[in-house]
């Protein structure tokens, strides 16, 4: 049985390598919108058997970043405006109350990590104009915001309200992809995480809960105004290097 155990564990690690992956690969738009994935070609590349590849590609299709189609095969799932609109209705109703819980329930610890992932977020200045000149860098800078969101809601503390928010921490890594000039060259959104962890570390609920409201909704007026400015696209997924 030991045996049995110790093999699952490598198949289950190798999965998430396979999954972290090709999720590294939609970010950065190598895989484009619309674009097949052949978990056979994958497992070749890779040099992996094809049952973790497909288990990844699972995951993936559960996840809703591809999508398995009767005639194309499975696809990288396009992102359309309604999905991000609907991402931050749900951030809403999920992050605000996370925070004034966090204000009451964050340890030191939790407090000093979330105050130097703001002081990173922070740290630098957006580049004139939104424009990124580095897509590494900028990977990075939106992994370390997604973290910052996921730490706030560790520390309220509730085991069930994590789970759920770790079924979105993908999505979110997406959108913020999909619009990456919204987050760049903003002074309106300069202090913005800044302002939810001073409060948090006050130990002020209200104020941290209208805080990150506040950035939520500011986020996604962004990106209703950006749809307005560039016009009704029903399925948009530009690269961060577009």
């Amino acid at each position: 049985m030991g045996a049995y155990d110790d093999r699952n564990l490598e198949l289950r690690s190798l999965q998430q390598q396979i999954h972290d992956r090709l999720l590294g690969r939609i970010l950065r738009g190598e895989l484009e919108p619309g674009e097949r994935i052949s978990p056979p070609e994958i497992a070749a590349a890779l040099g992996v058997s094809i049952t973790p590849v497909r288990d990844a590609v699972n995951q993936m299709a559960a996840e809703g970043l591809v999508t398995v189609t009767p005639r194309r095969g499975t696809i990288v799932s396009p992102v359309s405006v309604r999905d991000i609109e609907e991402l931050y209705e749900i951030r809403l109703m999920i992050e605000p109350q996370a925070a004034e819980l966090a204000a009451d329930r964050a340890n030191p610890a939790e407090i000093a990590r979330m105050q130097d992932l703001a002081e990173q977020l922070e740290s630098d200045p957006p580049a004139a104009g939104g424009e990124i000149d580095d897509l590494e860098t900028y990977l990075q800078e939106i992994a370390t915001d997604a973290e910052l969101h996921a730490a706030v809601v560790r520390a309220a503390r509730n085991l069930r309200l994590n789970a759920l928010y770790d079924g979105l921490r993908t999505h979110v890594l997406i959108a913020r992809a999909v619009f990456p000039r919204l987050y760049r060259g903003q002074p309106h959104r300069r202090g913005e995480h800044q302002r939810i962890v001073d409060a948090i570390a006050a130990r002020q609920g209200g104020a941290a809960r209208d805080a990150m409201a506040a950035h939520l909704r500011q986020a996604l007026a962004d990106t209703r105004r950006h749809v307005e400015e560039v016009g009704d696209q029903s399925k948009i997924m530009p690269t961060a290097a577009s």
